[in-house]
């Protein structure tokens, strides 16, 4: 029985060969298309991401410059024709901001004011128009409403749109409605054909209008009544939707997936805003997408929906071939082994012959496989993990999390400054850094944690079982390992970092979400210049618009483009000025003035307001040296931020300062904040500047952050009284019994008093009253550019002396 049956088995065995190379190459190639399938996902999803973010980023920015126009209202209710015009040509929309056709102002009338509104067009040189709407048309008759809304100004300058109504086209009706009773932005639902408002002739292309109201200034807007009461008009961009959205897509380059935006929630063709080949697959039910997904867009209080689809040549990449070459390979060898089998059953010695050349056109077939699959996953100059296979290690880890639940950490780290590298030494240069830096690296992790390049000079780190302590812990490693000088072609360079660290589960359960949040936090550290940064939700609350203004704050500190005013402060006794103190403001090139309560606290936030100090006080003092040569001695006031008291070198600068501009040190003065006296190092600097020669002053003193112990402590030389105690001491008896009984104390203490905010002649009398001795405010000047306020000292001082000399002749 055995001889027959090993006879059998050996007669069968070359096809049980055959099918088990068979079976084996099947499913390394099922495998390998799967792995395909999640990468390419990845791609999709980050696609879709980027597509999302840029246009979110584009909307703000075009709100942002028709809240600039509102601004102009702000600032004076009216507004006139050729104001608007310059205003709305400084933006210069075709190059800036592509899709936005036109800004026009409506200003809201009634039956009664439609005859003033027709003769303001006239005066304006523009001829005869009348209000008009889509029903009755231009010429006829105007429909019957208690209120209209006819555009009065709109840039560029269309004649076709003036006069007409907006209110009147149905599109409009919500967003008017929830401009005004809200206060916020409002966006429009679709609009087809003749662009209502705007004259446009563009044909059939779809688009639509955002609304900012316009209030009447000084008027309570705290209810949806009183907005109602108060609305003044609306400043409104019209949209063209596929000059918009085309240029955001073409910007992306994603030829491979369809994009289409639709109006609201229903994927219908009356809804259809944009689609970047004129072929809605959304619409087509035949169309058959390996990835495909919607996603909702909330702007201005209106919703779109952003359509992505992939196309049958997005899975042409360079790895798309592999399952098929592992399937030639595999069957090719499976065949061959058959024929060696049934040679070795036929004939052992020509067997063991092709079995030889079987095994070495085996492994040089192996070998080549491997290749191939190394070098389209491996960065060939740094020979690390390329994005592809990090993605990939990623998804798996995030996957094998779901079954056994085990925290990771995700690193993104970007070296900082080196563009000058390669543009001081060449890219050669570079290259060699890279390679060096990926040596170290490798060397500060564990076997078992994962380090690609992500391109560029962006690498990243995967760190399985990591929890925020143990990521920390490795960020500060690889910085650390960073720090020596790296040889470079017979120099030594320098080499420093900024890392972003995301969690999983805390920060996100995906591959997308966590590559997204390490990069935001990789910006927060570069910006805070921390050297690493763990994700915070915080971040990403207008991340994107923060990271912008931070860098746009950094490069105006860095380049000189914020400007001081100064406002004065006068003694009571006297009626002279005796000082002034130093305001910084910032003039930003497409948000306009932002208010020092909102870039002050940022410039905190991200270390920024060192170099801002510096600056502030640099120009401070060079300003005070040019007021001394002109004849005018006075004492000049510069802010202090808590943080800037962390700053070791802090009296070293202030001391360089003073020399450079050669100013006595008596003619500076330091308001400090009172949440800012309590650390003992504070104590030490204050001691330290006290003795140096400089004046200091406790700042917005009553906000209720010192105690008298401390006060008596500190070498002061003047107490500021918060303007908040100031603006109400003539309405609150209480409040002024405070004011009185802070200006007691500090003359108890030696001290100067100065009151912040005084605005009007009864508040200066009442502090006169009390004893102050000297005050700051509108009432006496507001801040002042340079030049303005020495014409003022100077006026104000020769009043002074003029009615000195009458008061002696008089006695």
């Amino acid at each position: 029985m055995r001889k027959p049956a090993l006879k059998l088995l050996l007669q069968y065995s070359p096809f049980l060969a055959l099918a088990s190379g068979l079976l084996v190459t099947g499913m390394q190639a099922a495998h390998e298309r799967t792995t395909l399938q999640t990468m390419a996902g990845n791609r999709f999803e980050q696609a879709v991401h980027t597509t999302q973010a840029l246009l979110e980023r584009r909307m703000n920015r075009y709100l942002g410059a028709l809240e600039g126009v509102r601004a102009l209202y702000a600032a004076s209710q009216s507004v006139e024709r050729h104001e608007f015009r310059t205003y709305v040509q400084s933006l210069n929309l075709p190059l800036r901001y592509p899709g936005l056709a036109a800004v026009q102002y409506t200003p809201r009338e009634t039956p009664a004011t439609l005859d003033d509104f027709h003769a303001r067009l006239k005066e304006a040189g523009l001829g005869e128009f009348k209000a008009w709407d889509l029903a009755g048309g231009r010429g006829g008759t105007l429909r019957a409403a208690g209120e209209y809304l006819p555009v009065e100004f709109i840039e560029p300058y269309t004649p076709l749109a003036l006069a007409f109504d907006v209110s009147s086209g149905t599109a409009n009706h919500e967003a008017l409605r929830r401009a005004r009773d809200q206060g916020l932005p409002a966006l429009s639902g679709k609009i087809t054909g003749l662009l209502e408002g705007a004259g446009d002739q563009s044909g059939d292309q779809p688009g639509f209008l955002l609304f900012v109201p316009i209030y009447r200034n000084g008027m309570p807007l705290d209810t949806v009544a009183e907005r109602r009461a108060a609305l003044q008009g609306y400043v409104s961009g019209v949209f063209h939707a596929r000059d918009l959205l085309g240029g955001i897509y073409d910007d992306q380059a994603h030829p491979h997936i369809d994009f289409a935006v639709f109006d609201g929630a229903a994927l219908t063709r009356e809804a259809l805003l944009y689609d970047d080949d004129n072929v809605t697959h959304a619409l087509d039910p035949t169309h058959q997408a390996a990835f495909a997904t919607a996603r909702t867009l909330a702007i201005a209080g209106h919703s779109w929906t952003l359509y992505f689809s992939s196309l049958p040549e997005f899975d042409a990449q360079p790895r798309h071939n592999f399952p098929l070459l592992i399937l030639m390979g595999g069957t090719t060898l499976s065949v061959l082994l058959f024929w060696v089998i049934w040679l070795q059953v036929k004939g052992r010695a020509e067997a063991e012959r092709i079995s030889a050349e079987l095994r070495e056109n085996q492994m040089r077939l192996s070998e080549s496989a491997q290749l191939l699959k190394h070098q389209a996953l491996h960065d060939a100059l740094t020979r690390l993990p390329n994005r592809a296979l990090l993605e990939d290690r990623l998804q798996q880890s995030l996957l094998a999390g779901t079954r056994d639940p085990k925290p990771l950490a995700l690193l993104i780290m970007d070296l900082d400054r080196f563009k000058e590298v390669n543009d001081t030494l060449g890219h050669h240069a570079g290259d060699q850094l890279l390679q060096q830096i990926a040596l170290r690296l490798q060397n500060a992790l564990r076997k078992s944690d994962t380090i690609a390049r992500l391109g560029g000079d962006e690498f990243a780190v995967l760190l399985p079982g990591a929890d925020a302590e143990g990521a920390v812990r490795t960020a500060r490693t690889m910085l650390t390992n960073l720090e020596a000088a790296f040889p470079v072609e017979g120099r030594m360079l320098d080499a420093r970092a900024s890392i972003g660290i995301a969690l999983s589960p805390a920060h996100g359960t995906d591959a997308v979400t966590l590559l997204r949040h390490a990069d935001i936090a990789m910006y927060t550290a570069k910006h805070a210049r921390h050297g690493y940064a763990l994700y915070d939700s915080g971040q990403d609350q207008n991340s994107l618009l923060q990271l912008t203004l931070t860098s746009a704050l950094d490069r105006a500190i860095a380049h000189r483009e914020l400007t001081l005013y100064y406002q004065p402060r006068v003694d009571f006794k006297t009626g002279r000025v005796t000082g002034a103190e130093a305001l910084v403001r910032w003039q930003h090139p497409e948000r306009g003035l932002i208010a020092p309560d909102e870039f002050i606290p940022l410039a905190e936030r991200t270390g920024l307001i060192r170099p801002l100090t510096q600056r502030v006080l640099s120009e401070a003092l060079r300003q005070c040296a040019a007021w001394r040569h002109a004849g005018i001695e006075m004492t000049l006031s510069v802010n202090l931020s808590a943080r800037d008291f962390q700053e070791n070198r802090l009296c070293e600068m202030i001391a360089s300062q003073l020399s450079a501009w050669d100013v006595p040190p008596h003619c500076l003065e330091f308001d400090i904040p009172e949440d800012a006296l309590t650390p003992a190092y504070v104590h030490i600097a204050l001691l330290r500047l006290d003795a140096m020669g400089v004046r200091l002053s406790i700042d917005c003193f009553g906000s209720g952050h010192s105690s008298l112990p401390s006060l008596k402590r500190l070498p002061l030389d003047t107490f500021k009284i918060d303007r908040s105690l100031i603006k109400s001491m003539t309405k609150d008896n209480d409040t002024a019994v405070i004011v009185r009984s802070a200006i007691n104390l500090a003359h108890d203490l030696g001290l100067g008093v100065v009151a912040e905010g005084v605005e009007d002649q009864q508040t200066w009398d009442r502090l006169d009253e009390f004893g102050c001795d000297a005050a700051q405010g509108f009432f006496l000047s507001p801040p002042l550019p340079p030049d303005d306020l020495l014409r003022w000292i100077q006026q104000r001082n020769a009043e002074t002396a003029h009615n000195t000399k009458n008061n002696a002749a008089d006695s």
